[in-house]
């Protein structure tokens, strides 16, 4: 392949004898490298190389102005802000730097395209003038008022830096072209401009005079099909006006066009997909060197390299990972959330769910003695807030106890150089403890600080740790980890940027989907699109005409191209392809096209299966000695395996912290409120003035239960005051439901409250005695029918107790509440309590279902509703008892997974 730089390379030389009195400037650091390499390939001769520079390093030369840093360049803008605008109308650092970088983009635009600030920013204050023609309101006025003072706000920061000798890119390119004819005149260089496309207004301006005055060739990287083309526009136009080319053949317009055989367009399922077959071509591929995986979305960038085979021996990353994405990062982001919210919540401790995220972040799990253990017993507090000595309470290693101190020691309030200085002792607590290209990180967040700390004590417009935690973010999105390694060597991972005037003979180019490449419509500018439009800025079309230039310039002389996108849509209506893939298989409709999927292997995944050895057999016959709970055996009928985890091995559920009231928290309170208002009415009859009174007292009732089991919980905002409404909600509704049927001629008399059942029952076929035992929630009398009475806090139906056949209690665990009651009755039949002359029912009130009442047992095989619990029924009940007993202690069926739990 002859590649373009190498063609520039040849002919540079053909035309120069001596290359000392050059200056080459090329779009990117990059395209310098290979132009160096080409000059290398080629060289007959000892020589000493030209300069070779990009052009905004080039319009630093012309101007003799330095780039300012971007973050102070905010700051400066911020000191002309306040020194220009009312006090009452100054906006706080915080909020002022949300707005001012789009502003300062706008500037920098303004500036590069040389556009008249006056006529543009003036234009923006009469659009705004007669849209908000009658400014009503405080917020229309001051909207006004801003845009009234851009020009003041523009020159005055333009002042203040030349006076200064530092500017923003813009300016930068501004007053390089008031300089270049001293250029001209002082110096004898020769400038050859390779391989650019789009030029903004100055560079056009300078690449224009220069070539005017013969000391300058420019090498244009096009194909007169590319010419011709929508992504030929630029130099298209720049071949047409300008007087260079009147008189003068530009280099070059060559012949080398796509050759569609060469190229396959896959879109994938997913990234992953996309990767994993990026990674399969890279297996088959034999020469490396001269292959490039182009991203079109950089943030893949982690997942590229995951899925590189381990046949690539040598990677090369061009465009550096964002350093936010580096794990140190999040970390860093999680302690300003603990103190920002900590401060903002002016509560005594910190929020656990930002406790937690610092701690249970893998840095800090790998530098804590137990972190695990630290987790427990921080979560068996069961607190939203916790105090910086109770998570220094949960450990006793000095290691832990000094790392959390770091992490959690409080600060006076808005101390920011003690934040930043806690910042510092966590990077040298952490540096000897991670590998070479972690702690590459860690020195780039200390540099980070260290500039924080100069601007902080410079400027003084920082006061908050949120205001400092926005700037952080801010240099953190912009900053990027620079991969160090061989540039030349191995597979070339690159962003679409760093690939201008390079070419490859592979290519592999992914993410190819519209709103990536080319990019979506939307601007973070202050100025609309028809003025951008009227005064030359660029808009998302010329965005659109240079990201296809640089999408078809890379397919001109490979020799293998796959151009990847996934098709899988997101909320946002993702998955649709590139409108360039879609133009070229209009163009070239032979391309091969294909859809990819993950091979998933599919299997029957087996349940898991427990085998009764005679140790599980031991720990049933000493269950069944101690007493079996009608929950338990629901349990069962729910799952298998998870009775034989909870009642067999005795593991609990992973406990984590009760933020929010869980719905087992709820019904215990609502338990313990019924209890407490009703214990008085033991053994009589209820009477409606005693129960209007018992309502006077739910709340008090309910507070009192909070507290019982849930010392530490806050009930007093947020949604645990919505649950904490709803139980009293459901409480005053079941007894005013009373109320009502005592109004109604029903006599109510309570004969038992959470009364402790327990029976012994033989069973034959099983050969062996079990105890059984459980709380009854309330035994009552209702005109001379005693009830068994179980409170449920969710949802019960009628349904769920309709038994036409007694042997469904053993089948299914929709009637497991069912089987619960009646075992209640059952013990209830063995106990003094029990009096067979009165009809007996068990049955469910449901507090999500109160509107039906009492839910009782119906054994109805018709229409014709029975209720009624006799002997004959329970007997009954224990024969399919006993069955799913056997069936418990059977030792050849295992305990086994529900597929449906799987």
């Amino acid at each position: 392949m002859n590649s373009f730089l190498l063609q520039v390379a040849e002919n540079i030389l053909a035309e120069n004898n001596d290359l000392a009195n050059h200056i080459l400037v090329l779009p990117n650091q990059r395209a310098g490298i290979y132009l160096k390499k080409a000059f290398k390939d080629i060289g007959a001769k000892t020589m000493f190389l030209p300069e070779i520079v990009t052009f905004d390093r080039f319009a630093e030369t012309l101007s003799g102005i330095p780039k300012i840093p971007a973050i102070e360049l905010l700051f400066d803008f911020y000191t002309i802000y306040k020194r220009i605008t009312p006090s009452n109308q100054i906006e706080s650092f915080e909020s002022f730097s949300q707005w001012a970088p789009s502003l300062l983009d706008d500037m920098n635009q303004i500036d590069a395209y040389l556009i008249q600030p006056k006529d543009i920013l003036g234009t923006l204050k009469d659009i705004n003038q007669l849209q908000n023609w009658s400014p009503d309101t405080e917020l229309t006025q001051n909207y006004l008022a801003f845009f009234q003072k851009l020009e003041s706000y523009y020159y005055e920061l333009r002042k203040e830096l030349l006076e200064h000798k530092k500017a923003y890119q813009g300016l930068i390119f501004r007053e390089a072209v008031k300089n270049v004819h001293l250029f001209i005149e002082n110096t004898r260089k020769h400038i050859i401009f390779i391989g650019f496309n789009h030029l903004n207004t100055s560079e056009t301006q300078i690449v224009q005079e220069l070539l005017e005055a013969g000391r300058a060739n420019i090498y244009f990287d096009i194909s007169k099909e590319l010419l011709e083309s929508h992504a030929g526009i630029f130099i298209r136009k720049y071949l047409n006006t300008w007087n260079y080319f009147k008189t003068h053949q530009p280099h070059w317009i060559q012949h080398t066009n796509i050759q569609p055989e060469i190229i396959e367009i896959i879109g994938a399922s997913k990234n992953v997909d996309m990767f994993k077959y990026a990674g399969e071509l890279l297996e088959k591929n034999k020469n490396t060197e001269k292959t490039a995986i182009v991203l079109a979305n950089q943030n893949l960038l982690p997942i590229a390299m995951n899925s590189l085979p381990k046949t690539v021996q040598s990677v090369n990353i061009t465009m550096g990972m964002p350093l936010k994405q580096a794990p140190f990062s999040d970390l860093v982001l999680a302690v300003f959330e603990l103190f920002t919210h900590h401060h903002s919540q002016k509560k005594e401790g910190y929020y656990y769910k930002k406790i937690f995220k610092i701690i249970q972040h893998p840095i800090i799990q790998n530098n804590l003695t137990n972190s695990y253990l630290i987790y427990q017993k921080l979560v068996k507090q069961n607190k939203a807030f916790i105090s910086y000595q109770e998570i220094i309470n949960t450990c006793d290693s000095a290691v832990d106890i000094a790392l959390l101190d770091i992490l959690f020691k409080p600060l006076e309030q808005q101390n920011l150089h003690g934040f930043l200085s806690k910042l510092h002792h966590l990077i040298d607590t952490l540096k000897d403890t991670v590998r070479d290209f972690e702690r590459e990180i860690l020195y780039q967040h200390f540099q980070l600080i260290h500039q924080l700390e100069h601007l902080i004590s410079k400027y003084n417009y920082i006061h908050s740790i949120k205001s400092l935690y926005q700037i952080y973010k801010q240099l953190l999105f912009s900053e990027k980890i620079n991969f160090i390694g061989e540039p030349l060597q191995g597979l070339q991972v690159m962003g679409f940027l760093e690939t201008q005037a390079i070419d490859f003979e592979e290519l592999i180019i992914t993410s190819l989907n519209e709103g990536i490449l080319p990019g979506n419509k939307q601007s973070n500018s202050f100025i609309p699109f028809d003025v951008r439009k009227h005064y030359g800025l660029p808009t998302y079309q010329e965005n659109d005409a240079i990201s296809q230039y640089h999408f078809l310039r890379l397919l001109q002389r490979a020799k293998k191209v796959s151009l990847l996108y996934t098709v899988q849509t997101d909320s946002f209506g993702g998955g649709e392809k590139s409108r360039f893939l879609t133009q070229l298989t209009w163009k070239y409709p032979h391309i091969v096209q294909q859809l990819i999927h993950t091979q998933v292997p599919v299997g029957i995944q087996e349940p898991k299966s427990i085998t009764k050895t005679s140790e599980v057999m031991e720990k049933l016959d000493l269950l069944a000695q101690k007493g079996v709970s009608a929950s338990a055996l629901g349990l069962y009928l729910y799952s298998p395996i998870h009775f034989y985890y909870e009642k067999i091995l005795g593991v609990k559920a992973f406990q984590e912290l009760e933020e929010t009231i869980e719905s087992h928290t709820m019904g215990t309170v609502m338990h313990d409120t019924l209890e407490a208002l009703y214990k008085p009415f033991i053994g009589k009859i209820l009477e409606a003035d005693s129960l209007r009174q018992s309502l006077k007292n739910i709340k008090s009732q309910v507070i009192i239960g909070f507290h019982k089991i849930y010392p530490n919980g806050q009930f007093e905002y947020g949604k645990n005051k919505l649950i904490f409404e709803v139980i009293v909600n459901f409480v005053r509704r079941f007894i005013e439901s009373e109320i009502r049927a005592i109004k109604y001629g029903k006599q109510i008399k309570i004969i038992a409250l959470e009364k402790k059942l327990s029976h012994k029952v033989k069973f034959p076929r099983l050969n062996r005695r079990m105890l059984f035992h459980g709380f009854v929630d309330r035994i009552d009398e209702i005109n001379g029918v005693v009830r068994i009475v179980d409170y449920k806090s969710g949802m019960v139906q009628a349904g769920n107790l309709k038994l036409d056949t007694i042997s469904k209690i053993k089948e299914d665990y929709k009637y497991a509440k069912a089987l619960q009651v009646l075992l209640y009755a059952k013990m209830y039949m063995e106990s003094p309590l029990y009096d067979k002359k009165k009809e007996l029912q068990a049955g469910i009130v449901s507090f999500k279902n109160l509107k039906n009442g009492f839910i009782p047992v119906n054994f109805a095989t018709g229409r014709k509703k029975d209720f009624s619990i006799t002997p004959d029924i329970i007997q009954e009940f224990m024969v399919h008892l006993e069955d799913l007993l056997l069936e418990i202690f059977d030792t050849s069926i295992a305990f086994t997974e529900k597929e449906s739990l799987q």
